[in-house]
């Protein structure tokens, strides 16, 4: 292996295991049953058309992480939404979540950095939506520092991150655990496998993703795959909630 390559993977075992390990907010997942969350960041305008009507066929609702900074813009994930489409979704009962205004990385951007764009973020969504506020809050690209993990905490009920697994037993409410849907690369056995065990051990999976269209992105998936894990979870009658309503109601934050 080249030497900068090792290099690469210290660092970022290093970052990984500080924002694992240090400003935690540790919670019980007191749960009767298991809850499944849906969430989509940058809020590809493919995932307003097509993943909040497939969850809406299915009588669910999701959660968009919104970076104000992207609107109307086109990026890896194709074209952003629009300011017009966040006041249709809280309409029709999904949630926004922040994502900073600029879509920072949550690890290379200062803390009083990715505070400032939290607040600007904060102020386009009052401009937008004037009677919304974010309650739940995701890290863009990265894992987040500690410093920035604790600020997030004095402003958001819950803060999302990776990790490829469901909250079991006991989370951490600055960093909860998610399951990207893209790193399944269509197969879905490995998506059933997390439902399964969600539903199995009465757990919080949230299930993430960036576009959906019929040529996705690297960071997104066809509406056809949507669908399947969207109808798998409700052939098993496993309750879907946003991110911020499952956090409250666990929690009452």
């Amino acid at each position: 292996m080249p030497p900068n390559e090792i290099i690469a993977r210290l660092q970022g075992k290093y970052r990984r295991t500080l924002s694992t390990y240090c400003a935690r907010r540790v919670v019980p997942v007191s749960l009767t049953s298991a809850v499944v969350s849906f969430a989509f960041d940058d809020f590809p305008a493919s995932a307003f058309e097509f993943g909040a009507a497939i969850l809406e066929k299915y009588g669910c609702r999701g959660t968009y992480y919104v970076s104000f900074g992207l609107a109307g813009k086109t990026g890896p994930v194709g074209r952003y939404f629009s300011d017009s489409q966040v006041p249709a979704l809280l309409s029709r009962g999904h949630e926004v979540g922040c994502h900073t205004f600029d879509h920072y990385h949550a690890w290379n951007t200062s803390t009083a950095e990715y505070d400032r764009s939290i607040i600007r973020n904060k102020l386009r969504l009052g401009e937008v939506a004037p009677q919304a506020r974010f309650a739940s809050h995701s890290y863009p690209i990265s894992y987040a520092r500690p410093g920035t993990k604790a600020v997030c905490a004095a402003i958001f009920a819950c803060s999302r991150g990776g990790g490829q697994a469901p909250n079991l037993r006991s989370m951490d409410a600055n960093n909860l655990r998610s399951f990207f849907i893209e790193k399944a690369r269509g197969d879905f056995s490995l998506i059933k496998e997390q439902i399964d065990r969600a539903k199995a051990a009465r757990a919080w999976l949230i299930l993430s993703t960036h576009d959906v269209c019929d040529n996705p992105s690297p960071f997104g998936c066809t509406p056809a795959f949507f669908e399947s894990i969207v109808r798998y979870v409700r052939d098993l009658h496993v309750v879907v909630e946003p991110v911020a309503t499952a956090f409250t109601r666990m929690h009452g934050a």
